[in-house]
């Protein structure tokens, strides 16, 4: 990320260098600034995204989610796009296509395509431009410098993490990384609901109201799940995958039997009509025990006072 804060386009140097090129070189200042306005708009839609799908969880909820790492991702690469960063626009070009191939090849749609072209259009145009404007300057006056040392020394673990955080995103999507927060189907990868479905873990019509993964490298370690007709639980055991659930009708009482601690997580105990008990885990830290107590008790009083009624 080449951050040059101390050569703005006031600078005496680019307005000489403005006067020599004229053309040209307005040419790539109006493709760059309109690549920072589109990541701008990129982060806008990713926030209004974050918002939507957390709305109900709360604030706490919508700051730990994936999206929001992924909104303060592109907002740090605008600004890099701003001052003429090469490696921040190659970033959010290539952060923007990846992640809608991701999309569609996972839903199998491909809606808002012609924004999505659009969108990419204008990335491409801006990196473009930032690689031709350093050239050009360099073609121009030997001795230029796109970036001043100790704006390379700030910028050099920007780019680090933003690349790790870029490099999350893909891995998190594409079903190689488990989530460590509590997901529900809009939040959670296709990927790894399809592993649910293919595992018979979860039926092909059921909706994933909620879910937590204590797997380290893979969901199918073990999981809870809340989905639209009973609750799961499940965990493999020397590579053999074991389910335990119950319908909501048959549940006679759940609640957290151990409080977990930042080290461990909560013992959530679910016992039916019939005897039959399990287990789900769930961490405590942000009350995602709690979630999931709370709506097995109003799904469980729901279904049971329709079973009564009919």
């Amino acid at each position: 990320m080449e951050y040059n804060f101390n050569n703005d386009s006031k600078d005496a140097d680019e307005v000489r260098f403005s006067e020599d090129l004229g053309p040209e070189l307005e040419e790539c200042k109006i493709k760059i600034r309109r690549g920072f306005w589109t990541a701008v708009v990129v982060a806008v839609l990713t926030l209004i995204m974050a918002i939507v799908t957390n709305y109900e969880n709360g604030l706490v909820a919508m700051l730990d989610s994936g999206y929001f790492y992924y909104v303060a991702a592109c907002v740090l690469l605008a600004i890099g796009i701003y001052y003429k960063s090469r490696v921040s626009a190659s970033l959010m070009l290539m952060y923007f296509v990846i992640s809608k191939i991701i999309q569609i090849n996972q839903t199998g749609k491909a809606s808002g395509i012609l924004l999505i072209l659009i969108i990419t259009v204008l990335l491409a145009q801006a990196t473009l431009a930032t690689f031709k404007y350093h050239r050009l300057r360099k073609q121009q006056n030997p001795e230029y410098q796109a970036t001043s040392k100790l704006t390379w020394w700030l910028a050099t673990p920007v780019n680090a993490i933003l690349s790790l955080v870029l490099v999350t995103f893909l891995l998190v999507e594409t079903g190689y990384w488990v989530p460590t927060s509590l997901m529900n189907e809009e939040t959670l990868s296709v990927t790894h609901v399809e592993t649910l479905r293919d595992s018979n873990i979860i039926g092909s019509n059921e909706k994933v109201d909620l879910f937590f993964s204590e797997g380290l490298t893979s969901i199918l370690e073990g999981g809870n799940i809340v989905t639209d007709s009973r609750v799961i639980s499940y965990e493999s055991v020397d590579g053999e995958l074991y389910v335990f659930s119950a319908k909501f009708s048959d549940v006679s009482f759940v609640g957290i039997e151990e409080k977990g601690t930042a080290l461990s997580y909560s013992q959530i105990y679910v016992e039916t009509y019939e005897g039959d008990s399990f287990y789900l885990l769930a961490p405590h830290e942000q009350k995602e025990d709690e979630q999931f107590v709370k709506m097995i008790r109003e799904r469980a009083a729901l279904a049971q006072s329709e079973s009564n009624q009919g």
